[in-house]
């Protein structure tokens, strides 16, 4: 089974969209938790389970 050069641009494009969406939910997500927008931008890259652990691990400081 041959995908076409298009095709693999869709998924490519849909697969990025979806990326930058779930980092901008754990971004505002960071920021609602009391974490600063430099520490946000970092945690954007993780699961919105570890950074509700780090918000708690942050509280206990």
């Amino acid at each position: 089974m041959s995908k076409s050069l298009q095709e693999i641009q869709e998924r490519s494009q849909a697969w990025y969209n979806q990326i930058k969406k779930q980092k901008r939910e754990s971004y505002r997500y960071a920021k609602e938790l009391g974490f600063t927008a430099q520490e946000a931008q970092v945690l954007a890259g993780f699961s919105k389970k570890k950074i509700l652990e780090f918000s708690k691990e942050k509280e206990k400081l």
